[in-house]
C-alpha cells in the first residue's frame, strides 16, 4: 500500500505537535466521546488524534488500524496505556477489522489518499466493523488540488447507502477547507 518518507513523518510530527494541536484538540472534542466507547481510528498515521482520543476513553478501548508499517511504528512509540492496540491492514478486502464491532469510527484526512475504488472498500470495511447504529466520522480536506469535493463524498455515501448523514464545510487556519461528515450507520448490513 503506502509508506511515508522520513521527511513526511518528521513534518507531520512537527506540525501536529505544535501549530495544528488546537485544530486536533477541537476535532477530538467534537467527537463527543464517552469514556466507555470502543473506537476505531482508521489510518491513524502519526497517532496525534489517537493520543487525544485515548485520553478520553478511560473505560473504553481504541483500535488504530493502518495500511502503513512506518506509521504504525510511529504510533506504537507515541501511545501509552493498555486500552488500545494497533492493527496492520495488508488488505482492504478483509471481512472486518480486528476488535470489531466499534461504537464509533474516525477517518481523518486520509480518505482522499485512496483511489476511487479503494475509497469504496475503505467505507464498506469500516461500515462492517461498526455496530448497527454506530457513528462514522469523516473529516477530509476539500481544497481544489488536495482533497475531495463535497459532491464526491456525498455521491459515495449515497451509492453505498451507509446511512443518514450530516455535513459541515469549514475553513481552518493552516489546514484550509475541510468537510466534516457524520454518518449514522443503518441497522441493516451492506
Amino acid at each position: 500500500m503506502y509508506e511515508p518518507s522520513k521527511s513526511e513523518i518528521i513534518l507531520t510530527e512537527l506540525i501536529g505537535r505544535s501549530l495544528a494541536q488546537p485544530y486536533y484538540r477541537s476535532f477530538v472534542d467534537s467527537l463527543a466521546l464517552s469514556n466507555h466507547e470502543h473506537v476505531l481510528d482508521f489510518c491513524s498515521g502519526s497517532g496525534i488524534i489517537s493520543d487525544l482520543i485515548l485520553k478520553k476513553l478511560s473505560g473504553g478501548r481504541l483500535t488504530c488500524a493502518d495500511v502503513s508499517h512506518k506509521w504504525l511504528k510511529v504510533l506504537n512509540q507515541r501511545l501509552k496505556g493498555s486500552n488500545w492496540r494497533s492493527v496492520y491492514l495488508d488488505s482492504l478486502d478483509v471481512e472486518s477489522i480486528q476488535d470489531a464491532p466499534f461504537d464509533k469510527a474516525v477517518i481523518h484526512f486520509v480518505l482522499h489518499d485512496f483511489n476511487r475504488a479503494q475509497r469504496e472498500k475503505v467505507l464498506k470495511l469500516v461500515k462492517r466493523s461498526l455496530k448497527p447504529g454506530g457513528l462514522l466520522i469523516i473529516r477530509e480536506p476539500s481544497a481544489e488540488g488536495h482533497g475531495l469535493a463535497l459532491f464526491e463524498l456525498i455521491n459515495l455515501l449515497e451509492k453505498l447507502k451507509l446511512g443518514a448523514y450530516t455535513y459541515k464545510q469549514q475553513r481552518y487556519p493552516l489546514i484550509g477547507e475541510t468537510i466534516d461528515l457524520r454518518i449514522r450507520i443503518k441497522e441493516d448490513g451492506l
